[in-house]
């Protein structure tokens, strides 16, 4: 996932110190990206380190590719494999330290020979250190660096990305908070990215509460003590550099989409989640630039399900 996923793991809900005092408390994957880290205090008598897991698999059914002009462009199918490793420590009550380690591989299908082959294979890696402090229970604020680099199997060009992120996060009451903050990133062959980050956390009742998770947002309900739904929507973008296709050497292909997703998470154990998805891309756009990030073709793809799932395991 790129630094537009990472949010997924920066954003509000991982602001805040988590208040139950228990080092490997965190939010679920979500709707979003796999991973979600929450900063919680060391409890009298529990170690100050923390590790969660998050596995994800996915795959997008087969969308058509309306290409130039609304020309046929083919048939594209997407199956994609990610984990999410955050290491936490609670060096004080108040301040807590992380490092998010988030591999992702695409397996991209097309039954054309879209952008130079039928089939594009391509992997990401994200490394994510962070620092978040919380100044009472009303005022935290969270700092991290952004590490990425994302490309097709076997393209040994530059693909890193780095950036930085800040948010702070304000607790009107125990069932809402706002996150404000920044986000800077440069990109593969484009202008430095700044993103505003505009975050949300609203425990609407007992067993409802509204989350932003990234660039998006999730309803979540709590149907049993260990079983939940959540409906969500976000934006997702991704950059790779790709070999090099003809006379083109070294192009970004970028891919952005809007998915909206169900999910159905089951809890067996405080540590542990399973959960499955399902839902619809509602928008998914696919950009070929030169190594000079001038653009070459632009195409968009129907709309397509998809399914998924995953568990997260937390030490």
């Amino acid at each position: 996932m790129n630094h537009l996923a990472l949010l997924a793991l920066l954003a509000s809900p991982a602001l805040a110190l988590a208040q139950s005092g228990e080092p490997g408390a965190a939010g679920g994957a979500g709707a979003g990206e796999a991973g979600g880290t929450s900063a919680a205090a060391p409890a009298q008598g529990r170690s100050p380190w923390s590790l969660s897991i998050t596995a994800l698999g996915q795959h997008t059914f087969s969308a058509a590719v309306d290409g130039e002009g609304g020309s046929d462009a083919g048939d594209v199918s997407i199956t994609r494999a990610s984990t999410a490793v955050n290491v936490g420590y609670a060096a004080t009550d108040s301040l807590f330290l992380s490092l998010g380690v988030t591999p992702e591989f695409s397996w991209y299908d097309f039954d054309e020979d879209t952008f130079g082959t039928d089939s594009l294979d391509t992997y990401e890696v994200g490394f994510t250190p962070a620092l978040a402090y919380r100044l009472d229970e009303t005022w935290s604020f969270r700092v991290a660096g952004l590490f990425d680099t994302a490309s097709e199997t076997g393209e040994t060009g530059n693909s890193w990305t780095f950036g930085a992120i800040g948010a702070v996060r304000y607790a009107f009451s125990p069932t809402f908070a706002l996150t404000g903050g920044l986000l800077v990133t440069s990109q593969l062959e484009d202008n430095v990215l700044v993103i505003p980050i505009v975050g949300v956390e609203w425990q609407i009742s007992e067993r409802v509460r509204l989350e932003s998770r990234g660039l998006g947002l999730d309803l979540i309900v709590d149907l049993t003590d260990d079983l939940s739904l959540t409906v969500g929507a976000a934006y997702e973008s991704r950059a790779f550099r790709l070999k090099d296709i003809g006379p083109i050497d070294e192009p970004i292909l970028r891919d952005r989409r809007v998915p909206v997703t169900v999910q159905l998470g089951w809890t067996p154990h405080r540590n542990v989640e399973l959960f499955v998805r399902g839902g619809a891309v509602v928008w998914q756009e696919f950009r070929l630039d030169d190594e000079d990030g001038d653009e070459i073709t632009e195409s968009n793809t129907d709309p397509a399900g998809f399914i998924g799932g995953g568990a997260t395991i937390r030490f």
